[in-house]
């Protein structure tokens, strides 16, 4: 994933404006989630919408006291709607998207499948175990507006030191896109830095956070642990939902994009949608699946986001890669003019994650101008026109 995407906090007002998150365009793609909704996605809080009636002026006349005995002026009347106070709360039945839906005082209560709390107008939900992989996708099924946890201060780590003790349990913290540069989900950048002692220690096999404690550790991304989702309540009700396309948007408000709509399952990782095609296909075949939608084939930026593609496809995945149109000059097919290696040698700012001896080309022959990812996350060259499943890829809308 080339550039840090917006915080899953914010894919609403981006799903409002159209605007794609910050990262490479990505044409079409497929890919699964492993969450226990399956279906990833994520999605913002709708801002309360602001009242736009305007208090009418007052009405007062002058005074008009033609003598001693004259009346009292009569008092300006009250602006209408000018002490409405919040929106009343009309009880329906309680789901899980960061809306007190009954009514009771309490948000979210027994509806999101995990243990869960209230602290200082957010809720937290500390969900069954997954891996660090699945965790990304599995907080934006909750619903949407959740995401795995960011910490903001000391007092917040406490709180969540008092509630999980010394259980490891996965935080919103990364540092994916740059070695021991961790950012939180929200796309900020970590400040409180509470890592134990002799942490962050595990380079580029361990890109997850977890804390036990208080404290944290980085940890690998396919380890199994509890994790913890978090979202800000609402005031508001979201708007009344659409149905369903495959266009990278959430219609439907249900914190799942574009599932059931699209050729093949979807799912949520590192605020970028993917579907996850099982049925073996040729690489140009893959390719035109996956344009629909505006998907295009895997791009891989770093080594979690190749591991996670290793995981998502055990059995193996064609990527977008290629050097199909010039011999060892490897470039993705949503991007033909960039060359991100030239043979086995990544060129400067592009990650490559290939297996000893290749590329190879099956011993010079031309005829493997395709990569395809293993179940590791290393990368093979092989004949395009070979048939494995593949994923696609696209920007959150």
């Amino acid at each position: 994933m080339r550039a840090r995407a917006v915080l899953l906090a914010s894919a609403l007002l981006t799903l409002a404006s159209g605007c794609t998150l910050p990262r490479a365009t990505l044409g079409a793609s497929t890919i699964d989630g492993a969450g226990p909704n399956d279906d990833g996605g994520t999605i913002d809080a709708f801002r309360p919408p602001i009242d736009s009636a305007i208090d009418a002026p007052g009405s007062d006349a002058p005074a008009s006291d033609a003598g001693a005995d004259a009346g009292v002026d009569a008092p300006a009347p009250v602006d209408a709607g000018s002490d409405a106070g919040p929106p009343v709360c009309v009880p329906t039945t309680e789901a899980c998207n960061l809306y007190d839906d009954d009514c009771d005082g309490t948000t979210d209560e027994d509806t999101c499948g995990c243990e869960h709390r209230e602290q200082g107008g957010h809720v937290y939900q500390l969900c069954p175990a997954a891996t660090g992989f699945d965790a990304w996708g599995r907080c934006t099924t909750l619903g949407p507006g959740y995401d795995l946890v960011v910490i903001d201060d000391a007092a917040e780590n406490d709180w969540i030191k008092s509630w999980t003790t010394y259980e490891w349990v996965f935080l919103g913290l990364d540092d994916f896109a740059r070695e021991d540069a961790f950012v939180w989900t929200n796309g900020t950048p970590d400040t409180l830095h509470l890592f134990g002692t002799g942490e962050p220690n595990g380079h580029q096999n361990e890109n997850c956070v977890v804390t036990t404690n208080g404290s944290w550790l980085d940890f690998t991304c396919a380890g199994t642990e509890r994790y913890l989702c978090e979202g800000a309540a609402r005031t508001t009700p979201l708007p009344m939902p659409m149905t369903e396309t495959c266009d990278g948007r959430d219609e439907d408000y249900d914190g799942a994009i574009d599932e059931s709509a699209c050729a093949c399952p979807t799912f949520v990782f590192d605020h970028h949608v993917y579907q996850r095609c099982t049925t073996g296909a040729a690489w140009t075949d893959a390719r035109t699946a996956c344009m629909a939608g505006g998907y295009a084939m895997a791009v891989i930026d770093t080594l979690t986001e190749s591991q996670m593609i290793g995981h998502a496809l055990p059995g193996g995945s064609w990527s977008g890669l290629n050097d199909e149109a010039s011999e060892d000059h490897f470039v993705y097919e949503s991007a033909p003019g960039e060359p991100i290696s030239m043979g086995n040698h990544a060129l400067s700012g592009h990650f490559v994650s290939w297996a000893g001896g290749e590329p190879n080309d099956a011993g010079g022959t031309h005829a493997e101008n395709c990569v395809w990812v293993d179940g590791g996350g290393n990368w093979y060259d092989f004949a395009c026109s070979r048939s494995y499943g593949y994923l696609c890829e696209r920007d959150i809308r």
